[in-house]
């Protein structure tokens, strides 16, 4: 699965509006790292294993999502495994190991699975349109302060859109390195010796996406002031009204 790229479907959790979606991860967001339990946790993250499915994404893709991102989940293991004073059976210098770190490291690592599978659901369901939509939205009280919310809404979306084309030109060089003869195996110096080969000619798309991108707009007109049309406007629905109910009745119950 690459990151950032939308799924479009015609799933339920598609549906919801991205303002719901965007309130209710944040809500989430801050239940799940104010938590300290270990069963909030494992329910919120049954939760999230549930809606990918119900979005089409399927569990053996939230799985692997996961698995991307396992080096970090035994790094918060390790660290709080080593460095934890509380309960420590073993005290030498700055590290104690013991059970109590062994326990909220798991806990803390559940708790960054429930952000990663979030994060996941969210992205893969809301196209970078509606979600720079839902952001302007919200955030339209803030242009009485004079603070330019059309512009960051855009630069948003437009961030959106290039993470895949991003990871896609990076595959694109790796590949038409390894064709060269570069060789990416080898201990951690001859890795970073080599990374510049990809890298650099990254950016240097990067830059050439961002002029096409930005003749483009300049070419159709756009501008970010004065008052702007919607093909399709955002509306609470019922369907929007159940999602926030039900979210807010599990949050409730498990805080």
């Amino acid at each position: 699965m690459t990151f950032g790229r939308y799924i479009n479907a015609d799933s339920p959790v598609h549906r919801v509006d991205p303002r719901a979606k965007l309130v209710l991860l944040l809500a989430t967001s801050i239940v799940v790292i104010s938590s300290k339990g270990i069963i909030v946790n494992i329910l919120f993250l049954l939760l999230f294993f549930l809606l990918s499915s119900c979005a089409g994404i399927g569990l053996k893709q939230s799985a692997r999502t996961l698995f991307g991102f396992s080096f970090f989940f035994l790094l918060t293991i390790l660290f709080h495994l080593i460095f934890t004073k509380k309960g420590a059976i073993i005290d030498f210098w700055i590290f104690h190991l013991g059970f109590t770190g062994f326990v909220r490291g798991i806990i803390y690592s559940v708790r960054l699975a429930n952000l990663v599978l979030a994060s996941t659901v969210f992205i893969l369901t809301t196209s970078p349109v509606e979600l720079a939509d839902g952001v302007e939205n919200l955030l339209s009280p803030l242009t009485r302060l004079g603070l330019p919310v059309r512009d960051f809404s855009l630069m948003l979306m437009i961030a959106m859109r290039f993470i895949p084309t991003m990871l896609e030109d990076g595959r694109r060089i790796y590949n038409a390195q390894l064709c060269r003869g570069a060789h990416f195996h080898g201990g951690m110096a001859e890795r970073a010796g080599m990374l510049p080969s990809v890298i650099v000619p990254l950016i240097v798309m990067s830059f050439h996406h961002a002029e096409t991108l930005a003749y483009a707009i300049a070419a159709r007109g756009y501008r970010t002031f004065g008052e702007r049309t919607h093909l399709y406007r955002l509306s609470f629905g019922r369907l929007d009204i159940l999602a926030v109910a039900l979210s807010i009745t599990f949050i409730i119950l498990t805080m």
